[in-house]
């Protein structure tokens, strides 16, 4: 009977240690995940106030910056063939003028 007494005991003795131990584990994963959801919640309020400042006119604003972009990109294909037809009317080679034009421009931005 002695011996059932202090083997329950080191039973029990384990069990809390093992529970004590998980207790801790939960406690720094819970301050853990206080701290990421702090982090988050602060930067999801961050983004809130920037997203004050836009209105409705700034979408539209972007819009407008989207189709200004796609009609230039139009424009520049339509530049390029042009060049490279007077290249060919004049027998120059179309990539040394451009690669040159691209070195003069970065020459002049030093």
């Amino acid at each position: 009977a002695v011996v059932s007494t202090q083997s329950t005991g080191v039973g029990l003795q384990k069990l809390r240690e093992q529970t004590d131990k998980k207790q801790t584990q939960q406690k720094e994963e819970i301050f853990k995940l206080t701290a990421e959801r702090d982090s988050l919640r602060s930067e999801y309020e961050k983004l809130r106030s920037e997203m004050r400042g836009i209105d409705k006119n700034f979408f539209e604003e972007v819009e407008d910056l989207k189709f200004a972009l796609q009609e230039s990109a139009k424009l520049n294909k339509i530049y390029e063939k042009t060049l490279q037809g007077v290249c060919r009317r004049h027998k120059l080679n179309y990539n040394e003028v451009v690669s040159g034009v691209v070195n003069r421009q970065r020459k002049g931005q030093r």
